[in-house]
C-alpha cells in the first residue's frame, strides 16, 4: 500500500510543479523555492514537504538561513589561471569541481566529455584553490574562505528593500542566496561570451536556479548561443527537472529510463534530449558497492535513520550475507558529526554480527537516502535494500521506475531487484 501512496503523492507534486513551470517571474526562478531538491535539505526541499503538509518550522528556519547565507557572497573570487588566455574560443564549459589535478596541466571534468577549443569556468565547491600555475584555459570561481560578513548582508538587505520601495512580498523573493548567486554567475558568463566570441555553452544540467536564469538571459542577449546540457545524476524522484520550458537546447542523458521520465511525465520535447554513454559511472564500480552500507553526503534525521538501520539488521535473513562494511561519502571525512554517525552505525552492525556468515555467494547493497547509487547498484544486478527516512522523496516507485521490482519491507525500507541491462544507466 505504501508504494501506491508514494505514487499518488508524486502525481500531485508533478501537477503542482507543472503549474509553477508556467511562471515567468525571474525573481522566483532565481529563488531556491523554484528548485525542489530531494537529496539535500534546503529551502526547495522543505517547500515540497510543506506542499504535502509534512513540513514544520524547518521551512521557515531554512528561509532565514537562505537570507543569512548572503553574508558569504562577499567572499567569492575569480582566479584566471593562465594570463595569456587566447582571444576567442568556440566553446565555454560551465561546470564544478571539489578537487583539481595538475596532471597534463588541464582541467579534467568528470561530468562532461572532453570539449575541444574551450575555456573552462569552474565553480569550485571544494577546498580553496591556491596554485595559479598548473591549469590552462581555466577560470575558477570560489570562496576564499568561510568568513561571513554581516555588514555586507545588512547593506544587501537595505539595498533590496529600497529597490522594491519596501514592498516586502517582492523583496523576500530576492532576499535569497541563490537569487544573488544567479546574478553573479550570469554577469561573469555574459562577459566571457562577449569577450571570447563563444558559440556553444556546455554544462552539467541539474535545473539549479542559476542555470535556469542563465538559460533565460542568454537566449535574450545571445540568441545565437547553443546551450548543451549533460544529465549526470539520476534521482529516485527527479522533481527538480519539472520545468520543461527552461531547459538546454539539447540535453544528453545516460539513462533510457530518465528519458522516459522527462518525455512522458515532465513533457520535455523528444528532440531536446538524446541518449549517451555514461561519462561519470563505470561498470567496473560494481566491486565498490558489494556488501556495503552506502551513505549519502548529507545525513539528516540521524536518530530516525539509526532506528531504521537497526530494524533492517533485525529483518535481514540469517546467515545469508557476509558482514557488511560502511562506504561513506568522501565529503564526510572532514565532518565530525558525520564521523560520529559512522561510529554509531558500526556499533549497530557489530551488534548483529551473528546474523552474517564468513562466506556467501549472495551479494547485496544497502543504500541510504536519495542518490543515484541506488540505480548504479541495480544496474550491477545487486539486491538493493533502500533505507529512506522520507520515502515520498527518496524511494523508487512504479510511476518513475517501471522496470524495477519494488517490495516495501515496512518502516521506510524497500527491497529492489532488476534483471534488464542498460535501462537505468547506459554504461
Amino acid at each position: 500500500m505504501i508504494i501506491n501512496n508514494i505514487t499518488n503523492e508524486r502525481k500531485k507534486l508533478v501537477k503542482f510543479y507543472s503549474i509553477k513551470s508556467k511562471s515567468k517571474n525571474l525573481n522566483l526562478i532565481r529563488n531556491t523555492l523554484s528548485y525542489p531538491c530531494t537529496w539535500y535539505d534546503n529551502l526547495g526541499y522543505y517547500k515540497i514537504l510543506n506542499h504535502l503538509n509534512k513540513s514544520s518550522i524547518k521551512f521557515y528556519i531554512s528561509f532565514l538561513k537562505e537570507i543569512s547565507l548572503i553574508s558569504n557572497l562577499h567572499n567569492y573570487e575569480e582566479i584566471i589561471i593562465e594570463k595569456n588566455i587566447k582571444k576567442n574560443y568556440k566553446n565555454l564549459v560551465l561546470s564544478w569541481s571539489n578537487s583539481f589535478s595538475s596532471k597534463n596541466y588541464t582541467y579534467k571534468d568528470s561530468y562532461l566529455p572532453k570539449i575541444d577549443n574551450c575555456i573552462n569556468f569552474i565553480l569550485n565547491v571544494g577546498p580553496s584553490y591556491k596554485n595559479k600555475n598548473n591549469l590552462k584555459n581555466t577560470i575558477i570561481f570560489q570562496k576564499k574562505n568561510q568568513n561571513l560578513n554581516y555588514i555586507f548582508l545588512i547593506k544587501k538587505i537595505f539595498s533590496i528593500l529600497i529597490n522594491f520601495r519596501f514592498n516586502f512580498k517582492d523583496s523576500l523573493l530576492k532576499l535569497n542566496w541563490s537569487h544573488l548567486f544567479s546574478d553573479m554567475i550570469y554577469n561573469k558568463i555574459h562577459k566571457l561570451i562577449k569577450e571570447k566570441k563563444i558559440q556553444n555553452l556546455y554544462l552539467p544540467y541539474e535545473a539549479q536556479p542559476f542555470q535556469k536564469y542563465l538559460i533565460i538571459m542568454l537566449r535574450k542577449k545571445f540568441p545565437h548561443i547553443k546551450i548543451i546540457g549533460y544529465l549526470n545524476a539520476i534521482q529516485p524522484f527527479p522533481i527538480h527537472l519539472y520545468n520543461k520550458n527552461i531547459i538546454p537546447d539539447l540535453s544528453y542523458s545516460m539513462s533510457r529510463t530518465q528519458i522516459y521520465q522527462l518525455t512522458k511525465i515532465f513533457k520535455w520535447r523528444k528532440e531536446k534530449i538524446r541518449l549517451t554513454k555514461s561519462n561519470r559511472f563505470k561498470i567496473k564500480n560494481r566491486k565498490k558497492y558489494l556488501n556495503k552500507f552506502i551513505l549519502p553526503y548529507n545525513i539528516s534525521n540521524k536518530s530516525k535513520l539509526l532506528n531504521q538501520i537497526d530494524y533492517l539488521l533485525q529483518i535481514l535473513p540469517d546467515r545469508i550475507f557476509i558482514k557488511p562494511s560502511i562506504l561513506p561519502h568522501p565529503v564526510g571525512k572532514t565532518d565530525n558529526k558525520y564521523q560520529n554517525f559512522l561510529k554509531k552505525m558500526k556499533i549497530l552492525i557489530d551488534k548483529y554480527e551473528t546474523k552474517f556468515t564468513s562466506k556467501s555467494k549472495k551479494n547485496f547493497a544497502v543504500v541510504i537516502g536519495s542518490t543515484t547509487t541506488v540505480l548504479e547498484c541495480l544496474e550491477h544486478h545487486l539486491a538493493v535494500y533502500h533505507v529512506t527516512p522520507v520515502p515520498v522523496l527518496e524511494a523508487l516507485d512504479p510511476l518513475f521506475w517501471p522496470k524495477v521490482k519494488i517490495n516495501s519491507l515496512d518502516n521506510g525500507i524497500f527491497l529492489y531487484s532488476y534483471y534488464l541491462k542498460k535501462k537505468l544507466i547506459n554504461y
